[in-house]
């Protein structure tokens, strides 16, 4: 695979790595988005790492109203922050 495809690899094995933990096996309820947001984005959401401000981001992706992510609603989040780190490389 080429490193593009791994990485992609790696986001679908992440989230289900913490999406099979509670409820149901293909989203992610409350906890385990904060958990995965603390252990896996500790550097990308360094300012956004209290349970309100994860909170709020689990809200604004979630379009459904369900309080949990499904991989598409998450997928959102990784593309903001890829948009972000992009922006980000090109300020330095």
């Amino acid at each position: 695979m080429s490193q593009l495809e791994s990485s992609i690899e790696t986001i679908i094995n992440t989230f289900h790595h913490y999406s099979v933990r509670l409820g149901h096996p293909d989203a992610l309820n409350q906890k385990e988005f904060k958990d995965l947001v603390q252990k896996e984005l500790q550097n990308f959401l360094k300012e956004k790492r209290n349970e309100q401000d994860i909170n709020h981001i689990l809200e604004d992706l979630d379009t459904n109203a369900d309080k949990q992510l499904t991989f598409e609603e998450f997928i959102m989040l990784m593309g903001r922050l890829t948009w972000a780190s992009h922006e980000h490389m090109h300020k330095n």
